[in-house]
């Protein structure tokens, strides 16, 4: 889970209470029923940071909100349990930055190209940037860690996201 993730000193956030959410949102409901990730209206970001939403991490800039958001993606927790990231890491070695637009938590923050470019330059030491003979622009993992992919569910997720027509 994204909260049990090493999060780069590059990226910077402030832990705050899940009543200091609750109360910038003006909501009188208690942390577990808040909601787990969004944005204030002074463009700061937040996400919980625990199991039961009494801590959220706040993120001071949409950079380091997307950053954080990719450094997830990117980690290799999800890489074992995302068999999207994990096969295309494997078969293209980076996921096209206009993919990774699509994952859920970037699409509500709907990040340009250049965002994404700049969070990984920027925040994120361990991934990279690269662009294929197609002029296809990819975020890849310098270590190229990319997973094993001999499991049923892999089969299945080739099948779904990279032939879909077999």
């Amino acid at each position: 889970m994204i909260f049990d993730e090493i999060i780069p000193e590059t990226i910077n956030f402030e832990t705050v209470s899940g009543e200091y959410i609750a109360k910038c949102l003006r909501l009188n409901i208690p942390p577990g029923q808040l909601p787990q990730c969004g944005r204030f209206s002074n463009d700061q970001y937040f996400m919980t940071a625990t199991v039961d939403q009494s801590r959220y991490r706040l993120f001071l800039s949409r950079i380091d909100y997307i950053a954080v958001l990719l450094n997830h993606y990117f980690s290799e927790n999800n890489i074992r349990h995302d068999p999207y990231v994990r096969l295309h890491l494997q078969n293209f070695k980076g996921v096209p930055i206009e993919n990774l637009k699509g994952c859920p938590r970037l699409a509500e923050v709907s990040p340009t190209p250049e965002e994404i470019k700049n969070a990984v330059k920027s925040k994120l030491p361990h991934l990279k940037i690269f662009t294929d003979e197609s002029n296809v622009t990819f975020v890849a993992r310098e270590d190229e860690m990319y997973g094993n992919s001999d499991t049923s569910e892999d089969f299945l997720a080739r099948k779904l996201y990279l032939n879909p027509n077999c």
